[in-house]
């Protein structure tokens, strides 16, 4: 909370990753849905989706259950 747009995507960059057990299975995926508390800037789902495309999903969706400011 309280961070602007380009600090929140620094914090969040390189946060996630594949481990090497699941990364072979996760390209059978056509489309993974991410579930989140909030999305402020988006930034949290940006970065979990880019790391599941590179590791072979087709589809990422977003859902999120509240909108911050």
């Amino acid at each position: 909370v309280g961070l602007a747009q380009s600090a929140r995507e620094a914090n969040i960059k390189n946060a996630f990753r594949i481990s090497k057990c699941c990364s072979s299975e996760l390209s059978r995926f056509q489309t993974v849905c991410l579930v989140d508390d909030i999305v402020t800037s988006g930034a949290t789902l940006k970065e979990a989706a880019k790391i599941l495309k590179k590791a072979g999903v087709k589809n990422v969706w977003g859902i999120t259950l509240a909108h911050g400011v």
